[in-house]
C-alpha cells in the first residue's frame, strides 16, 4: 500500500465522568476523561486521563469488537501477539497468578496464524473460556508514556489489517465465545459467538491481589494517563 499522501486530519470527541467515592466498591472521587480521535489515515486513538482524591485501583480499556471481514466468523482471521506467555485462569476466568509459556501450544501467536488453527484442541483453558479469553503480558513492558506494538489482526479475504499499539502492559484477547445478542447487527441478524474479536489493552486482571503483577494502583493526586491506538491498513493479498 502506498504511503498516505497529504495532510493528516484528526477529528476528536472527549467524554468525562466523575465516579463518586464508593462507586462500584472503589474508594475515592475519580475524575476521568477519555478522548477518542479518528484520523483520515485510518487510525483510532484513545487516550485516558484520571485523578483521584484517595488511593484506588484503576484499569481502563476498550472493549470494541472487530470483524475485518464485515460479517461472519472471525476465526479465519490471522493473529499475531507480541507475547511469549499468558496468564493462567480458573474456571471463573480469574488469574491464578501463574504464567503459561505459549511456545508450541494452542496459545502461541508469536507468529501470524489463523485464530481457529488450534482452537479445537482439548485444552482446559480453551474449554472453560469457549475459545480465547486470555491475557497476554507484552514482551516489552512499555516505558512510561511510550507506545509499544501489542498485536496484529489480518483478514486474508479482504486484505484489511489492524495493528494495536498501547502504553499498557498487556492485551486480553477475547474471541467472543459467549457472545449472544437478540438485537440485529450490521447484517440485520443478531450476532453469534465468534463473530467478533476484542483486543483489550489493559493492566493484568486481578492485579490488586497478585503482588508480582504490574500494579494499577493510582495514588491520590497522581495522574493516570494511558493510550490505546488501532491502526488500519489494507494489505495486498
Amino acid at each position: 500500500m502506498a504511503a498516505f499522501q497529504g495532510l493528516i486530519h484528526v477529528y476528536s470527541v472527549v467524554f468525562s465522568l466523575v465516579s463518586p467515592d464508593g462507586d462500584g466498591g472503589f474508594p475515592g472521587n475519580i475524575t476521568l476523561k477519555v478522548k477518542y480521535s479518528f484520523t483520515n489515515d485510518l487510525k483510532v486513538l484513545i487516550q485516558y486521563w484520571a485523578i483521584t482524591d484517595q488511593d484506588t485501583y484503576l484499569s481502563l480499556t476498550n472493549h470494541s469488537y472487530f470483524n475485518l471481514a464485515g460479517s461472519g466468523s472471525v476465526l479465519t482471521h490471522e493473529l499475531q501477539i507480541s507475547s511469549a506467555e499468558i496468564l493462567e485462569t480458573d474456571e471463573c476466568f480469574i488469574p491464578s497468578g501463574k504464567m503459561i509459556q505459549v511456545q508450541d501450544t494452542a496459545f502461541d501467536f508469536t507468529r501470524m496464524r489463523t485464530i481457529d488453527s488450534r482452537m479445537s484442541e482439548q485444552n482446559q483453558q480453551l474449554i472453560w473460556n469457549k475459545g480465547y479469553n486470555h491475557c497476554y503480558p507484552l514482551d516489552k513492558f512499555p516505558e512510561s508514556g511510550l507506545l509499544q506494538p501489542a498485536a496484529t489482526l489480518y483478514d486474508p479475504l479482504s486484505g484489511r489489517q489492524l495493528q494495536l499499539f498501547t502504553t499498557l502492559p498487556s492485551v486480553l484477547i477475547y474471541t467472543a465465545g459467549f457472545l449472544t445478542s437478540h438485537l440485529p447487527g450490521k447484517s440485520g441478524n443478531p450476532h453469534k459467538p465468534f463473530e467478533g474479536i476484542c483486543l483489550e489493552a489493559q493492566f493484568y486482571p486481578d492485579s490488586p491481589n497478585q503482588v508480582h503483577f504490574p500494579s494499577c494502583l493510582l495514588r491520590k493526586d497522581e495522574v493516570y494517563h494511558h493510550s490505546i491506538e488501532y491502526h488500519f491498513t489494507c494489505v495486498a493479498n
